[in-house]
C-alpha cells in the first residue's frame, strides 16, 4: 500500500499540542530550517563579511539611508561605525567609551533621513549622514543640549514629526513617565523639548498605574504605543493643547525587552514575558499558543532576557523573534514566525550575536541597463535618488564577541547548516493498525545529498526505536528502502554538511501487520 502526504512538515514547528494529536503537516522537532511557499528549506550557518578595524563590542545595529547611500550603523562600547562598501567609518567621534555590558543598552529610531541614537548610561545622539554623531539638542534657542541637562532614557523613538523619549533618568528616575519633543521640520531636529518654552508644545506626562517601568514604544498607523512592563497604552495626537490622547490597551499585557517589538503590515509583533502576542491597536492575540508558547516559556534564560529583540525579514515575510537559550548570554536561537503562512521555524544563531538587522548586500548592485526583469517580479525596494535597483535586504548579525559583521544566509556558510527535521508518532492508519515501512519517496529537490532516518514506536509518546540513516541523493536517487515497524512512525531528513535542500512532502510505502 502506498500513503502520500504531499505536504508533511510544511506547515512547521509545534511543541505545544502532543504530537500524535497532530496533522502530518506538521514537525515536533527541528532546527535551521524555512517554511515557505508550500516547503520547508533548510537554513543555516553564516558567512562573514569585512574584518571591523577592531574590537568594539558591539551591541546594537540600525539601518540608515541618505538619498544617495544605505549604511548598517554599528553601536558598541568603544565605538560607534557606519558601514558601508566593505568599509567602516568611525562615526563615534571618539566620545564613546562605556562600561563592561553597557553596549546593550544602545537603541535608536530614524525621523525622516536622520538617525538618533541612544544609550542611557550616555545621552541622545543624532547623525545626518555624514562626519560625526552630534549632541542632541533639548533646547536650540538657549544652547542647551540633552547632556548639558544630564538627561537620559531608556528609549527614544520618533512618530511623525515627533520625538518621544521613554522611561526617563533626569534629576530623579522617571520609569512611568515620556517625553516629547516639539515636532521637528522635515529630515530636521527639535527646536525643543522643554515643556516650558511657549513657543513649543513639547511636553512631560507620568503614565501612572500598575504598568510598571516603561519599556519601549512604537508608531502603529497614526497611533504611537507605549508598552509598559505590565501594560499596554495608545497615544493618539488630540489637535489640542494636550497634544495627546491616552487609552489603557492593556493592563496585564506587557513587553518583554526593548526592540521586542516590529510592525508588519499594520499590526505589532512583540514577545510579552511567556508569550508572542500581535496588537492590532485594538485586541491582543496570542500567535504562539498551540505552537511554539511551552517551548519558550522553559527554554529562556531569564537572566539575560533583557538581550532579546525582534527583527522584520520582510523579503521571506518573517519575523525573528530572537532570545537566548540554556546559559547562552547573547541570542542563541531565533523562533520565526513566517506570517503570510503562519507557520513557525526555529534556527540556530552564531555564539555571540548582539543584535539583527534586515540590510542591502554589502556588494554593488546591478545597474539598470542590467535589470532584465519586470516590476511584478521583483521583492526588493527601490529608493528615490539611488540610480539602481536595489538588492534583497538580507539577516545580517553584529557578533558582540568579536565585532564581526555576519550574513545570516547560505549559500556560503562558514559552518555546516546542521538542518534536522523531525516528525514522531505518525500513524499511517490509526493507532491500533500495526504497520511496516518498507520504503520511501521523498519529495525533496537540491544539489547535495541529505540523511534520512525512520524509526518506529509502540504507543503514543513511546521511544523511537531509530533504524540507521540513509544517504538520499536528490539529484539521483528516488527512494529510501527501509524497513520499520510499529504502531506509530517517525522520520528525519537532515542536511548533510552545507548542501542547502527543500523538502515538500513524502510517499510512504507500507505493509498492514494487523491489530495489536
Amino acid at each position: 500500500m502506498l500513503l502520500k502526504l504531499p505536504s508533511a512538515g510544511v506547515k512547521g514547528y509545534n511543541s505545544d499540542i502532543d504530537p500524535w494529536d497532530l496533522p502530518p503537516e506538521f514537525l515536533t522537532e527541528g532546527i535551521n530550517f524555512r517554511v515557505d511557499a508550500n516547503a520547508v528549506s533548510s537554513q543555516g550557518g553564516y558567512s562573514k563579511t569585512a574584518d571591523a578595524p577592531t574590537d568594539y563590542y558591539p551591541g546594537f545595529m540600525i539601518l540608515a539611508r541618505t538619498r544617495s547611500t544605505t549604511f548598517v550603523v554599528m553601536a558598541g562600547r568603544d565605538a560607534v561605525y557606519a558601514y558601508v562598501g566593505q568599509s567602516y567609518t568611525d562615526i563615534g567621534g571618539g566620545t564613546v567609551s562605556l562600561s563592561t555590558d553597557d553596549e546593550y543598552f544602545w537603541g535608536g529610531t530614524l525621523s525622516g533621513s536622520v538617525l538618533l541614537l541612544n544609550n542611557r548610561v550616555l545621552y541622545p545622539l543624532y547623525w545626518t549622514g555624514s562626519g560625526a554623531v552630534k549632541e542632541l539638542p533639548w533646547d536650540i534657542a538657549a544652547g542647551l543640549t540633552w547632556k548639558d541637562k544630564g538627561f537620559t532614557c531608556d528609549s527614544l523613538r520618533s512618530h511623525k514629526n515627533f520625538l518621544l523619549a521613554l522611561s526617563l533618568h533626569e534629576s530623579i528616575d522617571k520609569p512611568d513617565s515620556f517625553r516629547w519633543s516639539h515636532p521637528a521640520d522635515e529630515n530636521g531636529i527639535p527646536f525643543t523639548w522643554d515643556e516650558t518654552n511657549p513657543a513649543g508644545i513639547a511636553g512631560i506626562q507620568s503614565l501612572g498605574g500598575d504598568g510598571g517601568r516603561i519599556i519601549d514604544g512604537l508608531s502603529l498607523r497614526d497611533s504611537f504605543i507605549i508598552y509598559s512592563q505590565n501594560a499596554i497604552d495608545v497615544l493618539d495626537l488630540s489637535g489640542d493643547e494636550f497634544v495627546w490622547r491616552r487609552r489603557s490597551l492593556s493592563a496585564t499585557v506587557g513587553l518583554l525587552s526593548k526592540d521586542c517589538v516590529v510592525e508588519v503590515k499594520g499590526k505589532h509583533y512583540l514577545m510579552t514575558d511567556g508569550d508572542i502576542v500581535v496588537n492590532d491597536g485594538n485586541s491582543i492575540v496570542s500567535i504562539a499558543h498551540n505552537a511554539i508558547q511551552n517551548r519558550i516559556k522553559t527554554s529562556i534564560n531569564t537572566e539575560f532576557v533583557d538581550r532579546s529583540f525582534a527583527v522584520s525579514i520582510d523579503a521571506h515575510k518573517e519575523i525573528w523573534f530572537c532570545v537566548p537559550e540554556g546559559d547562552s548570554e547573547n541570542v542563541n536561537i531565533a523562533y520565526i514566525y513566517q506570517w503570510k503562512e503562519q507557520t513557525w521555524a526555529i534556527r540556530d544563531l552564531p555564539s555571540g550575536t548582539a543584535f539583527i538587522i534586515a540590510a542591502p548586500e554589502s556588494t554593488d548592485a546591478e545597474g539598470w541597463e542590467d535589470a532584465n526583469v519586470t516590476w511584478a517580479s521583483r521583492i526588493d525596494r527601490w529608493s528615490d535618488g539611488v540610480s539602481r535597483v536595489s538588492f534583497d535586504e538580507l539577516p545580517y548579525g553584529v557578533n558582540a564577541v568579536n565585532s564581526d559583521l555576519q550574513l545570516l544566509q547560505t549559500p556560503a556558510p562558514i559552518e555546516d547548516l546542521g538542518t534536522i527535521l523531525e516528525r514522531t508518532d505518525l500513524g499511517l492508519i490509526d493507532q491500533v493498525a500495526v504497520t511496516t515501512i518498507t520504503r520511501l519517496y521523498p519529495h525533496i529537490r537540491g544539489s547535495e545529498p541529505v540523511r534520512i532516518q525512520v524509526g518506529s514506536q509502540d504507543f503514543p509518546g513511546s521511544a523511537v526505536r531509530w533504524k540507521p540513516y540513509n544517504i538520499f541523493d536528490p539529484t539521483k536517487d528516488r527512494k529510501v528502502d527501509v524497513r520499520t515497524t510499529g504502531a506509530l512512525h517517525a522520520y528525519r531528513v537532515m542536511s548533510e554538511g552545507k548542501g542547502e535542500f527543500r523538502f515538500s512532502g513524502v510517499d510512504v510505502e507500507y505493509e498492514q501487520d494487523g491489530v495489536r
